[in-house]
């Protein structure tokens, strides 16, 4: 026979802690808008600051812009690039690798000058893309362009 004999826990004390720079940052960005308008109705009841990645050129697109601006949202243009895998469907311009630079510049300022205030760039679906050092040095020389 064993026996187990458990020591009772002390009180734990709980110690403030104080940050020495500023306090963190957490930031909320909702993706994928602009396909469907269902969850619009949400998004006006919700008074929390949001991010909305918007989607170029779809049916949605600049209601989304619109809505985010009446609510003091931010917006980014979520970026279609080229994924990994087959059979993947693409978004209308979509950001290929084997695209030139002049190519990949003007579908990106066209996309940005689509998205109604966007402040930033996320990418949608692009891990292929991503992973390309010469598509990313055209992508972010532009930004830092803009």
């Amino acid at each position: 026979m064993f026996w187990f004999f458990f020591k009772q826990p002390s009180p734990v004390e709980l110690v403030p802690v104080v940050h020495a720079g500023p306090r963190p940052k957490l930031a909320l960005v909702l993706d994928d808008f602009g396909y469907k308008d269902r969850n619009f109705g949400v998004l006006r009841k919700i008074n929390v600051p949001l991010t909305l990645a918007v989607l170029p050129g779809i049916p949605y697109s600049q209601e989304a812009c619109s809505l985010a601006a009446d609510k003091n949202m931010e917006v980014i243009l979520h970026f279609p690039m080229e994924p990994m895998g087959e059979n993947v469907p693409l978004e209308k311009d979509t950001v290929l690798v084997d695209m030139d630079a002049a190519t990949i510049r003007d579908i990106l300022n066209r996309e940005l000058n689509s998205v109604n205030g966007a402040r930033g760039v996320s990418n949608h679906m692009g891990s292929n893309a991503t992973v390309d050092r010469r598509v990313m040095e055209i992508v972010f020389s532009e930004l830092k362009r803009r």
